[in-house]
């Protein structure tokens, strides 16, 4: 197999979170604008802000034998969606948090694009993990917001 490239990792990240809630506008970049109100219509859709970004924010290349390199990235994922308490928005955000990382457990190989979603850790952690979430401001809007990290792992 050829080794995948970043883009085509994103891409695959991206499929993922989109197929969790195909309601949801997925970036597969961090998406900025000059004025607040263009960016709002980039995590928009349907009258509701509901979307998310991907960064790739690290890349570590090791060599665990002789003519073979092990490639991890580290990804962040940061969710928005529009707060309406009346509608215990909350809930809702948490649940979509959840779906996607359900997602990811169900496609740990990202197609068979990578070996694993998992870091080279002593945690034993494995898929999405939730690093913080709680209100914020975003475009004028306030949000539940959360901010997730995904490592991807593959050798060449």
């Amino acid at each position: 197999m050829p080794t995948p490239t970043h883009r085509e990792i994103r891409a695959a990240i991206k499929a993922v979170i989109a197929a969790a809630d195909t309601t949801a506008v997925v970036n597969d970049f961090e998406r900025y604008a000059s004025n607040l109100g263009d960016l709002k219509k980039l995590f928009v859709s349907d009258d509701r802000l509901m979307g998310c970004h991907i960064r790739l924010i690290s890349t570590k290349r090791t060599a665990p034998g002789v003519g073979r390199w092990m490639i991890r990235h580290r990804w962040q994922i940061r969710f928005y969606m529009a707060l309406d308490d009346a509608n215990t928005s909350e809930l809702s955000f948490d649940d979509w948090l959840e779906a996607v990382a359900e997602a990811f457990r169900a496609n740990q190989t990202l197609g068979q694009l990578v070996g694993e979603t998992a870091p080279n850790d002593s945690e034993n952690t494995d898929g999405l993990q939730l690093d913080d979430s709680g209100p914020v401001m975003f475009c004028n809007v306030l949000c539940h917001s959360a901010k997730t990290t995904l490592y991807t792992r593959h050798y060449i």
